[in-house]
């Protein structure tokens, strides 16, 4: 799936939170900080009051800390970005995206190709579990490091 860009005015800087290697994005600066570089990113959607969240954040953590030679590590807010939701369709939070290779095209028809990590549907669907993650991380990496 190819990723859109968001039609958004003005930019943050991220934010670094209290989880050294994941930066907090918002709709104002997703261009920026995942369209516009050459560096593959993992974006996070997730929430306030969600336990899979809260599960997931060490999981998360601790990926960002291992992937951080290939990947950018980025959470968003997915109550307070539903732009950002509605462009990228994601279903809920936790949802997870792989923005994987250099952008390609001009302008505001540049875009990336992205892979979204499936929350386990099954039971007993306990959220991500740090393999599956892990999982797409590690089939992504090879090709990111054929690029260096």
């Amino acid at each position: 799936m190819a990723a859109p860009r968001l039609a958004v005015t003005g930019a943050l800087a991220p934010r670094e939170t209290n989880k050294m290697a994941v930066s907090v994005i918002s709709e104002s600066n997703f261009n920026e900080q995942i369209m516009d570089t050459n560096r593959a990113s993992v974006l996070l959607f997730k929430s306030d009051g969600c336990h899979f969240c809260v599960e997931l954040a060490p999981v998360y953590e601790q990926m960002a800390k291992k992937y951080s030679d290939h990947f950018s590590f980025y959470e968003v807010d997915y109550w307070e970005n539903q732009d950002l939701v509605e462009l990228l369709e994601a279903d809920g939070s936790p949802t997870i995206f792989i923005f994987t290779d250099e952008p390609y095209g001009e302008g505001d028809d540049k875009s990336r190709n992205v892979i979204e990590v499936p929350f386990p549907d099954e039971p007993p669907a306990t959220g991500y579990e740090p393999d599956t993650l892990e999982e797409y991380l590690d089939y992504c990496a090879p090709f990111l490091e054929e690029d260096n």
